[in-house]
């Protein structure tokens, strides 16, 4: 029994290890909550969600005391530990959420609820910042300072407009911000259910044959046309940045559609294909084959729509 504890811990400290690497790897960052998830995976939710929760409280507490010998003062060392803590804070409200409520079927709901920190955490900055001028110069200025850092020279390069670029950037950031979020909830929560029902035969039947409900669909559509609407008449920026970002939500949701229909053709054809292996070389071609990622991007979704009106999966063919 004591060693068993002890395992349990020693594995908890390794998770928590990995976890913060992850964090620290650009290209990981939104899967910094996969080892915890599995920890939970493995030991239980509880344990999965204490994990959390203690990766989290660690990683503030680390982020504060870099922050307050500064001297920014109360409100922009809060700004500055806000902006680092946002993904973290996101993906950890999300990964809790996702494990408490197990066993509910409804995935657009339940990923919905696992966003809702992230929208509502956006929104409250969002409204402080911008009645705040000097909060808004300061989150303005540390932004442009990193995409100065990082971008800099090619833009120098090509003679563009600094601020200009630095605008449109930020604007796009904050127009695909949750979105980009709901892909790592995604992957991470994708990851937790495959590794809970690594040993139940029916798990990639019953990934490959889902379906959402046909009225989900006018979700997307209203939102698709909610952005079609406010390119065409003027509208303040911080409603068209919150209409992106729920018509990105949708298409995400339509995309996890798109992404069953082509893994029940492939598994019709070869029932030893995983659907893991199926997203993992999806994957691997979005970031490896530059160009032929836009036909992801727009095709899962577009799939996924199109599975609501035509049965794509020819379910009927093999009945």
């Amino acid at each position: 029994m004591r060693n068993e504890g002890l395992r349990k811990a020693g594995l908890g400290i390794v998770a928590l290890a990995a976890s913060a690497l992850m964090l620290q790897l650009p290209f990981l960052t939104l899967l910094f909550i996969v080892p915890l998830m599995l920890f939970g995976a493995r030991f239980g939710e509880n344990s999965g969600v204490l994990l959390i929760v203690i990766s989290i409280v660690l990683s503030l507490a680390a982020d504060i005391l870099m922050y307050l010998p500064d001297g920014m003062g109360f409100r922009f060392t809060a700004a500055a530990v806000f902006i680092s803590q946002y993904i973290p804070l996101s993906l950890s409200a999300a990964g809790i959420i996702w494990m408490k409520t197990r066993g509910s079927r409804r995935l657009i709901p339940r990923l919905s609820a696992s966003i809702l920190p992230s929208v509502l955490l956006a929104v409250i900055a969002g409204y402080f910042i911008s009645t705040d001028k000097a909060l808004f110069d300061f989150v303005y200025s540390a932004f442009e300072n990193a995409f100065a850092q990082i971008a800099g020279p090619f833009i120098e390069m090509v003679g563009a407009d600094m601020k200009m670029v630095t605008d449109l950037f930020l604007i796009a950031f904050a127009s695909l911000i949750v979105p980009a979020i709901l892909c790592g909830v995604c992957a991470c929560c994708f990851l937790y259910e495959t590794a809970l029902h690594s040993r139940e035969d029916g798990w990639d039947d019953e990934v490959s044959c889902y379906d959402y409900p046909t009225d989900y669909v006018w979700g997307l559509i209203i939102s698709l046309a909610a952005v079609l609407i406010l390119h065409l008449v003027s509208a303040p920026l911080q409603l068209e940045i919150a209409v992106l970002n729920i018509a990105g939500i949708w298409c995400i949701f339509y995309a996890i559609q798109g992404f069953t229909v082509i893994a029940y053709r492939i598994r019709r054809k070869n029932r030893a294909v995983r659907t893991l292996t199926i997203l993992s070389v999806l994957v691997l071609i979005f970031f490896i084959f530059p160009g032929i990622n836009i036909f992801l991007v727009l095709g899962l979704p577009l799939i996924g729509v199109l599975e609501c009106f035509f049965d794509l999966k020819k379910k009927g063919v093999d009945q």
